[in-house]
């Protein structure tokens, strides 16, 4: 799984798909099953075979009740990104919404915040303002408990976004 791991981290998606593969040949542990899966689509979400992803979502989603409630949310915050840069719209919603209520019974700030996230996005993009800005906020708060900065950035580009969608540029930029 660490192979794949890190070639996710620098967005090979055909290398990280190809370890991911290797992996999954290698064992059934539903762990290590798990950490490739997850590689593999993170590798696969900026660039790479939509088909491909969606036979590992299929498969991260079969496993992640064996792992856990915030496995299940982090599985359908994945089907919410993968919906939502795909165009569909009312599917990512619905999976948006499942993976913050699973975030919030397992405790997952950073799915709450992902999921929230990319609700603020879909929610912008679609011209309902006010439930961007608030699922933003509530993304930003829940990314404050993590202590990352990465997650504090992003959660505040996607409110400035929602903000600047809306019409005020200059509160956008505050």
């Amino acid at each position: 799984g660490l192979a794949t791991e890190r070639a996710a981290g620098v967005s090979d998606a055909a290398t990280t798909a190809s370890l991911a593969a290797r992996a999954l040949s290698l064992t059934d542990d539903p762990a290590l099953r798990w950490r490739a899966l997850v590689a593999r689509d993170r590798g696969l979400q900026l660039d790479g075979d939509r088909a491909l992803q969606r036979e590992g979502l299929d498969a991260i989603d079969s496993l992640a009740p064996v792992l856990g409630l915030a496995a299940m949310a982090e599985a359908a915050w994945r089907r919410c990104y993968l919906l939502r840069i795909t165009g569909e719209v009312a599917a990512a919603v619905e999976q948006g919404e499942h993976a913050c209520a699973l975030a919030l019974g397992a405790d997952a700030p950073r799915w709450s915040a992902a999921a929230l996230n990319d609700l603020a996005l879909l929610h912008a993009d679609g011209g309902r303002f006010e439930e961007a800005i608030r699922c933003a906020e509530e993304a930003i708060d829940a990314a404050a408990t993590l202590g990352d900065p990465w997650w504090r950035a992003r959660t505040a580009a996607t409110l400035a976004y929602a903000v600047n969608e809306r019409g005020d540029a200059t509160r956008a930029l505050t």
